[in-house]
């Protein structure tokens, strides 16, 4: 049993220790290991240009029409490892992706081959409380 004449700072320990403290700021991260190359029956950027600005329209707006977007409002995104056979693949298959993203409300952070700088960065900012 606590004694009535236990000091603030040892009560605030108490309490901290009972509910889990310190806690941590939350915030909702996905890290994408990735090519970032569809490639499936539906949908293949495995060729030589990936998918034109075209065909991304309609396939997103296809994927949209059939609820196929999931909402990811206030999840922070990075993705590591992009790659591809030619420039003008890399760049359609990241203009895809981008996109993709941002029809679903999230915060694209950091897309390409070797952006582990930027998620390290964001890691060592994260403050507690």
């Amino acid at each position: 049993m606590l004694e009535k004449n236990v000091n603030n700072s040892t009560k605030k320990k108490i309490w901290d220790f009972i509910n889990g403290r310190p806690q941590y700021k939350v915030e909702n991260v996905i890290v994408v290991l990735s090519d970032m190359i569809q490639e499936s029956p539906e949908c293949s950027f495995n060729n030589k240009i990936g998918i034109s600005s075209r065909k991304s329209r309609l396939y997103i707006q296809g994927l949209k029409q059939q609820g196929r977007i999931p909402d990811l409002k206030n999840c922070k995104l990075y993705v590591i490892g992009t790659t591809g056979k030619s420039s003008r693949q890399i760049d359609n298959i990241a203009n895809f992706w981008k996109d993709y993203f941002l029809a679903t409300h999230s915060e694209l952070n950091a897309y390409g081959y070797d952006v582990s700088d930027q998620l390290v960065k964001y890691l060592v900012s994260r403050p507690y409380e």
